[in-house]
């Protein structure tokens, strides 16, 4: 299965990602521990993308993310990963379905 990669412009500049599977499938976001980047996520990225759409990416500041001019923190990265699903369209609006990132 082929991962994609590339970099969405969001609010904090360009943001690094990479994604697997059907763009229409229910999505997961792989979210990496810092300091690192969403390369730890490259061998499961194909086996959740074999049901899901499987999307990693480095963090605001972290990997190949620019890192913005907020202070970093918990509240910033979930902001960026919220401005990325919605980049990708990867929210099931009207789905009756919640996410909340903190």
């Amino acid at each position: 299965m082929t991962i994609r990669s590339a970099f969405a412009d969001l609010s904090v500049g360009q943001v690094n990602y990479a994604e697997c599977g059907d763009r229409q499938a229910p999505a997961v976001l792989l979210l990496h521990q810092s300091p690192r980047s969403y390369a730890e996520y490259r061998a499961v990225l194909p086996l959740i993308g074999a049901h899901r759409r499987a999307i990693a990416m480095d963090t605001a500041g972290f990997g190949d993310s620019a890192a913005g001019d907020a202070p970093a923190s918990i509240e910033q990265w979930a902001k960026v990963a919220c401005e990325l699903l919605d980049h990708l369209g990867a929210w099931f609006k009207n789905s009756g379905f919640r996410v909340t990132l903190t």
